[in-house]
């Protein structure tokens, strides 16, 4: 558990760095199963993410592999 916040720590640094934009969100173990997917996706095409990138974000959540 450790290891992914220095890994996150390290991605928002590196982003902060060289100046790329975006947002960080985390979900914890109780409110994931209460997530509504559609809202998400809505919310990643209003902050500017591509359809592309929402369909990865998509197939990452909502499979186990």
């Amino acid at each position: 558990m450790l290891d992914s916040v220095l890994i996150a720590s390290k991605v928002v640094e590196y982003a902060t760095k060289i100046n790329i934009h975006g947002f960080v969100m985390k979900l914890y173990a109780k409110a994931y199963d209460k997530v509504d997917w559609e809202f998400l996706d809505y919310i990643l095409m209003r902050k500017g993410f591509r359809l592309k990138w929402r369909k990865w974000i998509q197939g990452c959540l909502k499979t186990v592999n």
